[in-house]
């Protein structure tokens, strides 16, 4: 029960935050893609690696790209939990080394 519940803060803190995030009057409308596209050519554009190669990309294509960033990272962060909760379920890797800490811990404990 307390790692749900702190599981269920965690996530109402984020989105929170996102919530925050998106009532700023300089983030991009999520309703109004094109003058997303148009805020993320001129924010890529500010940057001094990116500015050249968002110059010789149409709007379309860096919309795109910005679709296919954010799918890896959503992709990328689900793998790393998957493989942290076989971890756990296995009681292998971090898990295991959580496990001698804990044990460490009471055998070391005074009251």
């Amino acid at each position: 029960m307390p790692v749900t519940l702190v599981v269920l803060l965690v996530a109402m803190a984020a989105a929170g935050a996102v919530w925050a995030l998106s009532r700023s009057p300089k983030a991009p409308d999520p309703a109004d893609p094109e003058r997303e596209e148009r805020w993320l050519v001129r924010w890529l554009g500010g940057h001094p690696h990116f500015g050249q190669f968002v110059r010789n990309v149409d709007r379309q294509a860096a919309g795109g790209l910005m679709l296919v960033a954010a799918l890896a990272v959503v992709f990328a962060t689900a793998l790393a939990v998957g493989v942290v909760f076989d971890m756990v379920d296995r009681g292998s890797g971090l898990a295991r080394w959580d496990q001698t800490v804990a044990d460490w811990g009471s055998r070391n404990a005074t009251e």
